[in-house]
């Protein structure tokens, strides 16, 4: 058991419409590529193609602030703002995709952009699940359905149904 995931079991209050499962391994995977993200920056600045680089490090770096303070909002009580959450969420997801292209970009020549580029996609569909399980997908937004069925690509479609429990559905607030 990991830190977030021993901080949420010991929440003193009730945490509900929450997926602890979800919301612990994006907290986590959003640590994990803040940190990993700012190590393949400052390994990209020692690389001899610097000048072809720029891109990776500014989105490796972009990726490290926004991951790192998603870790840090989904930490907070979930009951806190969903608003908040779902854009910080699709946030994060954008720049954990857009780094993790970069990082791919160069991944087969350095290999701290191989790392980087596999932690940036962890976070990505771990965000999605987090937004997911939380009710904060758009079909869910938009009220078209308060569950909808998830596609077997939509990366929350395996973890909807994890140990055979469904997730509750929600209606309002959440993660």
């Amino acid at each position: 058991m990991g830190f977030a995931e021993s901080m949420l079991l010991a929440y003193p209050g009730p945490l509900p419409h929450v997926d602890r499962i979800a919301l612990t391994e994006c907290i986590e995977a959003c640590m994990e590529s803040a940190q990993i993200a700012t190590a393949c920056a400052e390994a990209c600045l020692s690389e001899p193609d610097l000048p072809e680089l720029a891109e990776c490090i500014r989105a490796s770096l972009d990726c490290s602030d926004v991951a790192g303070t998603t870790a840090k909002v989904l930490s907070r009580h979930p009951g806190y703002d969903a608003n908040l959450r779902r854009a910080l969420l699709a946030a994060c997801r954008a720049a954990s995709a857009l780094c993790a292209e970069q990082c791919e970009r160069f991944a087969e020549a350095h290999r701290h952009c191989r790392v980087c580029a596999e932690a940036c996609r962890r976070t990505e569909a771990a965000c999605e699940r987090a937004r997911c399980s939380a009710g904060l997908c758009d079909a869910q937004r938009a009220g078209l359905t308060r569950r909808p069925r998830l596609p077997a690509t939509c990366p929350a479609a395996s973890h909807a149904t994890t140990n055979g429990a469904v997730l509750p559905s929600m209606s309002t607030g959440g993660m």
